[in-house]
C-alpha cells in the first residue's frame, strides 16, 4: 500500500513512497525518513526522503550538495555512475551510488543518491547504509520502491490567483 510518510504535515508537498514491512517511519532532523529494519534492531539502511523543490539555476551544485548532505567522511568517490531510473508511473529519475571514506581511507558509508524530477520540481532520496554490504542486502526492495515513488502536489497554498480572490466580482 502507498502512504506517505505519516510525520509529515498533510499539506506538504512531497514525493510518496510505499511503505514496506519492517520499515520505521519517523523525521531524523528535519528530513522524513524510514529507518531499515525497524528499531530496536540495529538499523542498517536509512532511507531520507527530500522535498519537492522548484528546479534550480544550478542543477550540478543541487546535486552536490544533496550527494555529500551530512557527509560521515571527508572523502567521496563514485562507486556507480548516473543511471536513467523511469518510476512505474513515467515520472523520470536517475540514480548513481557513491562511497565515504574517513581520511585514513577507511569507508564509513555507501549510499544511493536518487534524483526524481516531476514536472517543474525535484526531490532527492538518500538511501544511506553502513556498509557496501548493507545496502546491497537490502538494494533489491529498495529499488522496488523507487520505482513506485510518485509525486503529491496537495497543499494548502493557492496554486492560481483565482484561488485568492474572486475574480469573476460575484
Amino acid at each position: 500500500m502507498d502512504v506517505a510518510l505519516d510525520v509529515l504535515p498533510s499539506t506538504a508537498v512531497r514525493l510518496i513512497l510505499p511503505a514496506l514491512s519492517g520499515w520505521h517511519a519517523t523525521v531524523i532532523g528535519d528530513v522524513p525518513s524510514y529507518l531499515i529494519p525497524a528499531p530496536p534492531a540495529r538499523t542498517e539502511v536509512v532511507i531520507h526522503v527530500g522535498p519537492l523543490v522548484v528546479c534550480p539555476e544550478d542543477l550540478e551544485s543541487w546535486r552536490a550538495a544533496n550527494e555529500r548532505a551530512d557527509a560521515p567522511g571527508p572523502v567521496v568517490e563514485a562507486v556507480a555512475p548516473e543511471a536513467p531510473f523511469p518510476t512505474d508511473d513515467g515520472w523520470p529519475a536517475v540514480f548513481w551510488r557513491v562511497r565515504f571514506r574517513s581520511a585514513a581511507g577507511e569507508p564509513v558509508e555507501e549510499r544511493l543518491v536518487a534524483v526524481f524530477r516531476c514536472l517543474h520540481t525535484l526531490a532527492a532520496v538518500l538511501v544511506r547504509g553502513r556498509s557496501a554490504e548493507a545496502l546491497d542486502a537490502r538494494l533489491p526492495e529498495i529499488v522496488a520502491v523507487l520505482a513506485r515513488a510518485r509525486p503529491d502536489f496537495r497543499s494548502d497554498e493557492p496554486a492560481a490567483l483565482a484561488e485568492l480572490w474572486d475574480l469573476d466580482g460575484s
